[in-house]
């Protein structure tokens, strides 16, 4: 017994030794830790074979789960299906595969490798596969075929379903082998493989769709909306439509520009992505502005141009000189001294409100002698005999509540500017100092002045100073929408991009003051193409459209002034990017 002691001990060794080898295996096997690992090896056939098993399982998963990572970082279905087709023929060490998805893919998409190990496509196992591609789609689990080659010999076909969680058969995948005894396509641990494969290929396939899903319908709301602000002024309703297009083609030549400064421009298929949504969505903030700001085509208007309150006043004051022209001939008044008297009156009249209209079509100076003889048009006095306080809103009865009640009849000016057409800005609607998103805009003190003769006072254009601070104002409102909503971080730059079209080079434009270093070239190459789509436009009610040599000439001279981007307006004249005949090249 003592000499048999060491042989037992050695024995139990042989035996004990490949089994902690194998706990520890399948410790690292369960902590998801593949690295390779010396195989347990034992002269005990059946610990042998344990430890090889242990070996083909850990190598097995680790291929699943690399397997598995791929398909789920495709980008594309194309690239699912050339992953799926390369795997499963690793796996299956099987010379020809094709993995195929029909439906809102389109008929058909394959991906296929139908070549042997000299490069010779074998035509009977393409054509085979596509007759056992139908049988698989309504199969339940794998189908495995024997067919005659053309060769006269034998082919093996594997056909497995691609079925999502929920049954749904998207594809196939199928796999042929000269039938032998090291056939893959015949052994179960190989068909239980391809079948896990198929499946998280399917999963990969559903996630696509549901991505693509996701993208149509985020591109469906993003033109949705750029439509909508296109829809609510019926004079910029091409706006949104055109600048995504001339931003796309001047992205494009700066992408394919070899030359500084755009040598290291170049956008993938998120940057794509971004800048199209960000030029749709550059005016969204506009949804917030009045219409009839967007639209003020005279001083005079809001929801309707005031003029014709205005000369309804001018036609009162010519039927008093009428009136008085009748009271004076019934007082026995000189016939030809009176009509004399209210002729004159009646022409000067006529011509001061001739005037008047020509001033509140809107003009790019008001000289000095317009203005003091506005002040003296305005300084004329007409009758009012009626309550102005009657039929009015609350709003308008609040903002006249510290009003005194005047008597009645009441002599007015002619053109009013009345305590009650100013609306103040409330504390809310201010720009406060340190705002998160680093507006520097000054706001006017009111919201708006409704005053007449303050109107028709506007040195250049149609727009008060408070009306043009609201118009300005929405790409304010279009950074802060843009910024609360939760783009993922490959389309983080989107506020960024569609928020600095109206910003300078020489950091004197709005809202932020950026200078063109703190823009990127993206939001650059927006304010090029929105300013050249608002020159040429011929929908705008205040303003004719320009011709292509005018505008041009202009962004030169904003190029010059330190405007917009030199280089870029270079880019987009030397390429004749405003051609219409030429198609955007991008899509998301």
């Amino acid at each position: 017994m003592i000499l048999s002691f060491p042989l037992a001990w050695a024995l139990s060794r042989l035996l004990t030794k490949p089994l902690h080898r194998l706990a520890q295996n399948a410790r690292e096997v369960s902590a998801l830790q593949f690295e390779p690992q010396a195989e347990a090896r034992s002269v005990i056939l059946e610990v042998d074979q344990l430890a090889g098993a242990m070996s083909m399982m850990s190598g097995a998963i680790a291929r699943f789960l690399e397997m598995g990572r791929d398909l789920g970082s495709a980008r594309d279905v194309a690239s699912v299906l050339e992953q799926v087709e390369a795997g499963a023929r690793e796996v299956a060490h099987a010379p020809w595969s094709a993995v195929r998805v029909d439906g809102e893919w389109g008929e058909g998409m394959l991906a296929a490798h139908w070549f042997d190990a000299a490069g010779v496509e074998l035509s009977a196992a393409a054509r085979a596969a596509e007759e056992l591609a139908g049988l698989v789609m309504q199969a339940d689990g794998p189908l495995s075929v024997k067919l005659p080659a053309s060769d006269g010999g034998m082919l093996q076909l594997l056909g497995i379903p691609l079925r999502t969680p929920e049954g749904e058969a998207l594809g196939t995948l199928v796999l042929a082998d000269r039938p032998s005894a090291r056939c893959g396509l015949a052994r179960a641990e190989v068909i239980g493989f391809l079948v896990a494969l198929a499946g998280t290929a399917a999963v990969a396939l559903e996630n696509q769709r549901l991505l693509k899903g996701r993208k149509a319908l985020l591109k469906g709301v993003v033109r949705m909306v750029g439509e909508a602000i296109d829809a609510k002024s019926p004079y910029t309703g091409r706006h949104c439509r055109r600048v995504p297009e001339l931003a796309q083609r001047l992205a494009q030549a700066a992408h394919e520009a070899d030359s500084a400064p755009f040598a290291a421009y170049r956008l993938d298929a998120s940057d794509w992505e971004a800048l199209e949504i960000a030029s749709w969505l550059h005016d969204c903030g506009k949804l917030t502005t009045p219409e009839y700001v967007i639209d003020k085509a005279t001083k005079l208007e809001t929801l309707y141009n005031r003029i014709h309150e205005i000369r309804t006043r001018f036609e009162v004051l010519k039927r008093d000189a009428d009136i008085g022209y009748w009271k004076g001939l019934a007082q026995g008044g000189d016939e030809a001294g009176l009509r004399a008297l209210r002729d004159e009156l009646w022409r000067e009249l006529d011509a001061d409100f001739a005037f008047v209209a020509a001033c509140n079509r809107g003009s790019e100076g008001m000289p000095v002698e317009n203005l003091q003889r506005l002040e003296r048009i305005a300084r004329r006095r007409w009758r009012r005999t009626l309550d102005d306080g009657l039929g009015l809103s609350n709003a308008e009865l609040e903002r006249r509540s510290g009003a005194p009640a005047g008597l009645l009849p009441a002599d007015e000016p002619l053109l009013r500017d009345d305590p009650t057409d100013v609306i103040p800005r409330p504390p809310s609607d201010r720009l406060a100092a340190g705002n998160p998103w680093g507006f520097s805009m000054c706001a006017p003190a009111n919201l708006y002045n409704g005053g007449e003769l303050y109107n028709l006072k506007i040195g250049r254009g149609t727009l008060t100073e408070e009306e043009r601070f609201k118009v300005k104002e929405h790409i304010v409102e279009s950074i802060v929408m843009l910024s609360r909503l939760p783009f993922p971080s490959d389309l983080a730059a989107v506020p960024e991009m569609a928020g600095g079209h109206h910003e300078t080079m020489d950091g004197r434009g709005y809202p932020r003051g950026l200078c063109g270093s703190d823009m990127s070239m993206t939001a650059r190459i927006m304010a090029v193409a929105d300013i050249f789509e608002a020159l040429t436009a011929s929908d705008r009610p205040y303003k004719d459209a320009l011709s292509l040599a005018a505008t041009l000439e202009i962004m030169r001279d904003m190029s010059r002034r330190r405007v917009i981007d030199p280089d870029l307006l270079e880019l987009f004249v030397v390429k004749e990017l405003w051609r219409d005949d030429r198609q955007s090249t991008r899509r998301f």
